[in-house]
């Protein structure tokens, strides 16, 4: 909890990261808990993708782009810190839209900071455990799956994980939806649509794609998908090296809400006679910025 409230305190300002205007940390029964009261965004990328897989309507490619634009942007910002924060849990349902169009990360729960270095069987073990807690697995990248040779692990992850979500933006289907180890480290994927055909193979090493002409979107953005989902980490693009292509495409941004669509966002909290104000109560409340509640929603950490 307390790594979580300090990434936020690093990232707080970013326009591609959920604003977050309180934190607050008590003591109760069996440890801490924690909440943080994050802007209002209404739609949630996860929300998005299945209202418009439900009508059977397909992204545009400026839109995606766009999208891609905010991630990245938010993304080049974590790796840049020293040393790079990692977020470790990109995927649709940490994606949302806030009032101000921009689309934008949220729970860093998983974050790690720099890289985590794999010298004897100690640290494999532990890297595997941390995985299995904290990440999910049709998003993690193939060192994060199979350790052997593998000498360390690096933001590079985020990257993979963030062109699974590229892939699903794409092409309505998750790259690896129920994916077992074998077939993240085989990187296979086929999709069929009509008037549309993508059938990529990648191998854990020297990479091999095959994209049918036959698909709706230009050789750029599918490049970029090909830049992302490479299994070997040198060779996976960075942030920088992302943003370089996708700033020509997009130009200056000018953020637009997407299609009303209601959040799934729930909070379950409801209030009970232990919240009142008590000077036995262990509770530390930082506030990042004076906000009025209705500005914003609580979320539990």
């Amino acid at each position: 909890m307390d790594k979580e409230f300090d990434v936020l305190r690093i990232v707080k300002d970013h326009q591609n990261v959920a604003k977050i205007y309180a934190l607050q940390k008590r003591k109760v029964y069996g440890g801490w808990e924690g909440r943080e009261l994050m802007e209002y965004c209404p739609i949630g990328l996860f929300d998005y993708m299945k209202a418009l897989e439900k009508d059977k309507k397909f992204l545009p490619e400026s839109d995606i782009w766009e999208i891609m634009y905010d991630l990245v942007s938010a993304l080049g910002f974590m790796h840049k810190q020293n040393p790079p924060l990692v977020h470790r849990d990109i995927k649709l349902e940490n994606i949302m839209q806030g009032k101000d169009g921009r689309w934008k990360f949220i729970d860093f729960g998983s974050v790690v900071f720099g890289t985590i270095k794999l010298k004897n069987k100690d640290d494999v073990d532990r890297a595997e455990q941390d995985i299995e807690k904290y990440t999910t697995q049709m998003y993690r990248a193939p060192e994060m799956v199979d350790f052997f040779g593998v000498e360390e692990i690096t933001e590079k992850t985020d990257i993979w994980a963030l062109g699974c979500v590229l892939y699903t933006l794409m092409f309505m289907k998750q790259p690896f939806l129920n994916a077992s180890k074998l077939a993240i480290l085989g990187a296979k994927y086929t999709i069929d649509e009509v008037n549309m055909v993508c059938c990529l193979t990648a191998k854990r090493l020297g990479a091999k794609y095959t994209i049918p002409p036959r698909h709706r979107y230009s050789p750029e953005l599918v490049a970029l998908l090909k830049s992302m989902l490479t299994a070997e980490p040198a060779k996976r693009a960075s942030a920088v090296d992302l943003f370089k292509v996708i700033k020509p495409k997009v130009g200056k941004r000018v953020p637009h809400m997407a299609q009303t669509i209601a959040s799934n966002f729930k909070d379950e909290y409801e209030a009970s006679d232990e919240d009142d104000d008590d000077d036995d109560d262990e509770f530390d409340d930082e506030v990042i910025t004076k906000v009025s509640v209705g500005d914003g929603m609580w979320r539990e950490v």
